[in-house]
């Protein structure tokens, strides 16, 4: 079954039951974060101070946060533990479960080391001749 079965169903991510995803306690630190933003002209328009505190662990969740009309990329990042509002978090993923979310404290810095356009099926990552390994942001 594809993952675009689901996307019109109100509750198309609780019906996956054949895709398992961790618990908030079975994280693993780096943590990989996901971020669906919207960019109309791509990459070009991404501001690395205030990337946004809004992240999820969860790629399918990024893939289908609801922008139908615009153009929306998927950034794929890594934080550690000590970037995490944690209160936040436990709380959003108490009262929310489904949108996995990872709450940033504000001005965490993290590396972004790969991006995509939704519904891409890879990501891209940056270009061989930048000087590091992905791009540094601010949450």
């Amino acid at each position: 079954m594809a993952l675009d079965d689901f996307v019109d169903s109100d509750n198309w991510f609780l019906n996956r039951d054949d895709v398992p995803e961790p618990t908030l306690n079975e994280l693993k630190f780096p943590l990989t974060v996901y971020r669906a933003v919207k960019l109309t002209n791509g990459m070009v328009d991404l501001k690395t101070e205030g990337v946004g505190i809004y992240w999820t662990y969860s790629p399918r969740v990024a893939e289908h946060w609801m922008f139908p009309t615009r153009p929306v990329w998927i950034l794929r990042a890594t934080a550690e533990y000590d970037q995490v509002d944690w209160g936040k978090t436990r709380d959003l993923n108490t009262k929310f479960e489904v949108e996995r979310e990872i709450r940033l404290l504000a001005g965490a810095r993290l590396r972004i080391n790969a991006y995509k356009r939704r519904h891409s099926t890879s990501f891209l990552t940056f270009s061989e001749d930048w000087e590091h390994d992905g791009l540094e942001a601010i949450a």
